[in-house]
């Protein structure tokens, strides 16, 4: 436990440290057997974090804010040193998260921002691979699914002419509501409406597999909790952006609703493209901008990765 998390992960890391050398199994800690050693050592003995790291996150900076970077209960793991290398010259050999830590004198800035930079990179990376991995298992589970609902709906599929007409109004409705106006440029908006006439059978596919979930098998509109349920299972978003996807639930009506975000309102198919294209702009924009002007405040130079226009964040 850490109180309100205010402390940076430099503070954990040494808080923990001190915990494994003072306390540990005097109060009950769990210790593997090949640690125990450890505690035949002074109490004055004092151990070097080596690095700090979550199961989804390779590196947490020393210099950032707990409760800034991590949910409540997150489970945090401390490395220390049992063992220090040195060099040539009698310097201790660190790791990049403790160079980062305790090399603060100005003669080692350049090296700590090359490091630091490193890692966000190998955070980056991880973080990649890991979705990456999680959507091939996510699709592999789910393909039975959508191959059911396939052929459910294959007596129901539209033809190329349909869909035209059905595109076309539904993007006249959200052409006069103004709903993407603010957001995305009129010539960008052209795109965004051939994609999803392009891809418009699965699209339609996803709208009506999570439709019935909340609203007694119904599926002609989406409520809140049946796009919650889309977004946190395909990991689009996590609940953690709870707020954000109920702001943007409330904003994506183009039938005339001018009421505030409610979980009692309800979208049709036309609203889900809107309410699809206002999450695409929201994960693959707006926080990448967030975490970009992050790093800069830090001192870190910020993500390479051009930043999307929005129909690049859709598809």
């Amino acid at each position: 436990p850490v109180g309100n998390g205010k402390q940076t992960f430099k503070w954990l890391a040494n808080a923990a440290a001190y915990l494994f050398v003072h306390v540990g199994i005097r109060d009950g800690m769990h210790i593997s057997s090949r640690n125990r050693k450890y505690y035949q050592m002074p109490c004055n003995t004092q151990l070097l974090p080596k690095n700090v790291y979550t199961e989804d996150t390779p590196f947490l900076h020393p210099d950032d804010v707990i409760n800034q970077n991590l949910k409540e209960g997150t489970k945090v793991f401390v490395e220390l040193y049992d063992k220090l290398d040195f060099d040539e010259f009698g310097f201790p050999v660190l790791s990049k998260w403790a160079f980062l830590a305790y090399r603060r004198d100005e003669k080692y800035r350049e090296e700590r921002e090359i490091f630091s930079e490193e890692l966000c990179d190998a955070v980056e990376k991880f973080q990649l691979e890991k979705t990456e991995q999680s959507l091939k298992l996510k699709a592999e589970i789910e393909r039975p699914k959508l191959e059911r609902m396939k052929m459910i709906m294959a007596e129901q599929m539209v033809d190329e002419n349909m869909i035209e007409k059905i595109m076309r109004e539904a993007w006249a409705l959200i052409k006069s509501s103004g709903a993407l106006d603010g957001l995305v440029p009129d010539e960008e908006q052209i795109e965004i409406r051939n994609f999803f006439a392009k891809n418009y059978v699965e699209i339609t596919e996803m709208y009506r597999l999570y439709s019935p979930v909340n609203s007694r098998g119904g599926t002609h509109e989406l409520d809140y909790i049946e796009l919650c349920k889309f977004l946190t299972e395909t990991e689009i978003l996590g609940e953690e952006h709870s707020n954000v996807i109920l702001r943007i639930f409330g904003e994506s009506h183009v039938r005339g609703t001018k009421s505030k975000s409610s979980i009692h309102l309800q979208l049709n198919q036309t609203e889900f493209f809107v309410a699809l294209t206002k999450i695409a702009a929201y994960k693959y924009i707006t926080l990448h901008r967030r975490e970009n002007a992050k790093m800069r405040k830090r001192g870190v130079s910020a993500s390479k990765a051009p930043i999307p226009t929005v129909p690049i964040a859709v598809e």
